[in-house]
């Protein structure tokens, strides 16, 4: 079994979110339609000691990526990103810290959409790694170093590279 704790990377202010308080947030941007986009899409950090989990995209957009997807219809940012590590992964989710949440107007979707709301949580898993053949190949942690060679290869995903340049990791 694997168990990988949050690296405490966050935004100042960020705090741990519960499903209830996580609806509530959720649904009062809703209400607010100009910030509130048609789509919206979460993703997850998940590391082990200076590792972080990512891996190779069977389906667009291509490319090595952390844990993302969209949320669906009736669904909060939180379940989202705890369904799509389950999805992804198979690993279970303990707890998760809204780290960024920005509007990403070039970021496109196999949907044909262009722009998403984009939510990233810092995650604390536990379980066996149980790659989706369907959406994941080459699941592992990795290194800084590995992350940057991938980056000079031209391999990261589009919003992959945008966050781990905006966080200082690239």
């Amino acid at each position: 079994m694997i168990v990988i704790p949050r690296k405490h990377i966050q935004k100042k202010g960020c705090k741990g979110v519960s499903l209830k308080n996580d609806r509530i947030r959720f649904e009062k941007q809703q209400k607010k339609k100009a910030l509130m986009p048609k789509h919206a899409s979460v993703g997850a950090l998940i590391s082990q000691g200076k590792k972080l989990l990512m891996f190779d995209r069977v389906q667009y957009p291509y490319g090595y990526a952390c844990p993302a997807g969209h949320v669906e219809k009736d669904e909060t940012p939180l379940q989202a990103i705890m369904r799509e590590i389950k999805e992804e992964t198979g690993l279970d989710t303990r707890g998760a810290t809204l780290i960024d949440e920005e509007y990403l107007p070039w970021l496109e979707c196999h949907y044909g959409f262009r722009g998403h709301h984009f939510y990233v949580y810092e995650v604390d898993c536990v379980g066996w790694l149980k790659p989706n053949p369907k959406e994941v190949r080459d699941l592992r942690l990795m290194t800084k170093t590995e992350i940057k060679k991938l980056d000079k290869q031209g391999k990261l995903e589009p919003v992959w590279k945008y966050f781990l340049t905006k966080w200082g990791w690239l």
